[in-house]
């Protein structure tokens, strides 16, 4: 266990366990690898598991061969892949995400692009690529975009305004591209295109094209073209 702040040009070992701030130039290579703090890593970090608690700042690829968890803020240079992967927090990284199990998130994720076998994310969302999942579940809270969806099934909620909230004009915007899936279901989000075996459409949910059938629609749900307009003078916030 090492305490405080420390640095290394690099780091290989069965087991890494810190607690403060560490800083490693290069690579770092371990079996488990457990932080609580900030942590830097410019080279490639390698590990078969890891739990961090804190600031993470990675500059090359990072590669976790099983469950990596954790709290805090991840910004990532590179690409990413781990077996699962559970955090809270926010998580931002410049290449592609890889996670061959299940991805549980809380928070905010932002990255071009994911494969996931499952992917369960609370909050927000900026994924302008392609996130290939079996399944997808995501709950947003807070205004994301999305490219294109593609998995078995497919859930996409976003945060219906409550009614002070819609007097006021004010509304959580959640907008995807495309959804391709066997099964889809929507709530309070704004999508171009969907193509799905059956289409679950909740309250507020609106796609301008549908390949599909429709097994359920909120009366507040539509389809098809839809005409945004600003609000009128005296309204805007």
């Amino acid at each position: 266990m090492e305490r405080g702040a420390v640095r290394h040009d690099s780091v290989r070992a069965a087991e890494w366990s810190i607690r403060g701030a560490a800083k490693v130039l290069g690579d770092v290579d371990v079996t488990r690898f457990t932080s609580s703090g900030d942590v830097s890593v410019g080279g490639r970090l390698r590990a078969d598991r890891w739990d961090a608690r804190g600031d993470l700042r990675l500059f090359g690829p990072v590669e976790v061969g099983g469950p990596w968890t954790g709290s805090g803020e991840v910004r990532a240079g590179a690409t990413v892949h781990a077996g699962d992967l559970t955090f809270k927090g926010s998580v931002r990284i410049a290449q592609e995400l890889t996670v061959d199990g299940t991805a549980d998130l809380v928070g905010s994720l932002e990255v071009p692009s994911a494969r996931v076998g499952v992917l369960r994310l609370t909050g927000a969302a900026q994924v302008p690529g392609e996130v290939a999942s079996i399944q997808i579940a995501l709950r947003l809270r807070e205004t994301s975009r999305l490219g294109t969806l593609r998995g078995r099934r497919v859930e996409v909620r976003g945060r219906a305004p409550n009614p002070v909230e819609e007097a006021l004009l004010k509304h959580v915007a959640v907008t995807v591209e495309r959804i391709d899936a066997e099964e889809v279901v929507l709530e309070a989000v704004d999508v171009g295109f969907v193509h799905a075996e059956r289409i679950s459409l909740g309250r507020g949910a609106h796609v301008t094209t549908v390949e599909g059938t429709v097994v359920a629609r909120h009366a507040s749900a539509t389809v098809g073209p839809e005409s945004k307009s600003p609000p009128p003078y005296g309204l805007r916030r």
